[in-house]
């Protein structure tokens, strides 16, 4: 978790665990390419409350929950169920030459209406 939330962008990645004695993540207030703070600016002694954070959220349970609605479920399978039947129209990418071509080279994966 704790290499998901690097600062993007501005401030430089430092690996958490390092074997060279240089300083780790938490012991950085500066980043070592552009020079800028990492923490936003506060008057609040003691307390630092970084610039930007990365969330991570495991997108196993996200699917789980988003098959689990009735709803969302018949949206997940529409590129199986709902083809546009008109030739030369496309109105999703699943109409599309590409995908097409996908789901002939990988049949068994296309087989499967929920595959994300």
């Amino acid at each position: 978790m704790s290499d998901m939330t690097a600062l993007l962008n501005d401030l430089s990645y430092i690996p958490p665990n390092n074997e060279h004695n240089e300083p780790t993540q938490g012991d950085i207030d500066f980043c070592l390419v552009c020079n800028t703070s990492r923490w936003k600016d506060n008057n609040t002694p003691g307390k630092k409350v970084p610039k930007k954070v990365l969330r991570y959220f495991p997108i196993i349970p996200r699917l789980q929950r988003l098959y689990k609605s009735s709803h969302t479920t018949k949206e997940m399978i529409w590129h199986a169920t709902g083809k546009c039947t008109e030739p030369g129209k496309m109105q999703h990418p699943v109409d599309g030459r590409a995908w097409k071509k996908f789901d002939t080279k990988y049949s068994d994966f296309a087989k499967e209406p929920r595959n994300v």
